[in-house]
């Protein structure tokens, strides 16, 4: 079963060992900190995400990471999972931004919807310096 879990409710070390070496490369740690969830299966640390709100009712996962050699059937699983958050929590919707060719057809699968840049609630500053597309999740109960 796959969980996610605030960072928070972790010891603080906890996301130095998740990252190890690239702890370094990692911009915006606080923010990390703050909206970041470890995912687990099974009770092991599989992959971490970090869920920011951008407005009411809206958040954007602004970071997925997952431990090397993470089963594909993970990722997959974790789309519903995030689906079921944003559910859960009451929000209504959850953007994606896709610099990965390869993950825009599972982004479809899901029912997210291909949107224009000027639509998505995002700061200039804190939007993705690469080239790709914005996906935007809305729930069932809007």
């Amino acid at each position: 079963m796959i969980e996610l879990t605030h960072i928070k409710d972790y010891e603080p070390s906890t996301m130095e060992d998740f990252f190890g070496d690239k702890m370094e490369e990692l911009t915006d740690r606080e923010r990390l900190m703050e909206h970041g969830h470890i995912v687990t299966l099974n009770g092991e640390q599989q992959g971490f995400v970090a869920l920011v709100p951008v407005e009411e009712g809206s958040i954007w996962l602004r970071s997925l990471y997952f431990q090397s050699g993470v089963r594909p059937e993970l990722v997959l699983t974790l789309f519903e999972v995030l689906q079921q958050h944003v559910e859960e929590q009451g929000l209504d919707k959850l953007y994606v931004f896709s610099h990965q060719r390869t993950l825009e057809p599972l982004l479809e699968t899901y029912q997210y919807q291909q949107i224009d840049s000027s639509d998505v609630p995002v700061k200039d500053e804190d939007r993705p310096v690469q080239t790709g597309n914005w996906w935007c999740y809305t729930s069932k109960a809007v």
